[in-house]
């Protein structure tokens, strides 16, 4: 369950190039219910929240309509603590992915990671290690799934309704939301992503009643592209099997 958004030209919020409207994380719960009725699907595995998809993936578990039993949190926040992590990307967040500049901000990214150069560059900015590190681990299709996903990028008005989530002012309400969820939740990060400190996966394994925290070796925040991919398929089935 992530809310990751793709691309559209319209105003609001868009899932996949739906348009859904500004809504916050509570209200995004009901229409995922509202989509299962649709489609017809009445046995659900987990729900998934990855990067800002989180809250959202937090609200749908405790929808006791929806019925889910289990939750995972990859990669996620805000936690209770804020975020953005640091005051910088605070203040510049809000403007460089605003709805009137963001078209042109996810365009420069496609042509930047268009060559291997400008992928390199991209993918350094999540991570916390030097990036000759690992880049040379990665393997072509690695790369090309990496430039795939930048190029499907796109975030309208929503990246920017999913930064205000992520106030400190709002920690209150996020320590709710957390303290009540009803089921078993996996949650996994790594200490080299850059994108998302690891201390929201710390935070969110202490505040969620029955929570497992798992440590990746992930070398930046696209924790499933690269050499953990394997690992990270092993503790999700493990998870969703017991």
């Amino acid at each position: 369950m992530s809310r990751d958004t793709g691309s559209s030209p319209s105003r609001g919020r868009v899932t996949g190039g739906t348009r859904v409207g500004p809504l916050g994380a509570a209200e995004f719960a009901p229409l995922v219910r509202e989509v299962c009725e649709q489609l017809d699907i009445t046995e659900i595995a987990a729900a998934v929240g990855v990067s800002f998809g989180g809250l959202q993936a937090v609200h749908v578990a405790e929808d006791r309509e929806q019925g889910v039993p289990r939750l995972m949190l990859h990669s996620c926040a805000p936690s209770t603590l804020p975020y953005p992590d640091t005051r910088a990307e605070a203040i510049v967040g809000p403007v460089v992915f605003s709805p009137l500049l963001q078209g042109l901000v996810w365009r420069l990214v496609r042509r930047m990671v268009g060559s291997d150069a400008g992928l390199r560059r991209m993918m350094a900015r999540l991570s916390r290690l030097p990036v000759d590190d690992w880049w040379g681990q990665l393997s072509a299709a690695d790369r090309d799934e990496a430039r795939a996903l930048f190029q499907s990028m796109g975030s309208d008005s929503g990246f920017a309704i999913d930064l205000r989530q992520g106030r400190a002012r709002d920690a209150a309400a996020r320590r709710d939301a957390l303290s009540k969820v009803p089921c078993p939740t996996l949650v996994t990060g790594s200490p080299h992503d850059r994108g998302v400190s690891y201390a929201h996966a710390e935070d969110l394994a202490a505040v969620i009643p029955d929570a497992v925290l798992v440590e990746l070796d992930s070398a930046s925040h696209l924790f499933w592209i690269g050499a953990g991919r394997a690992r990270v398929g092993l503790i999700v089935g493990a998870f969703i099997d017991e």
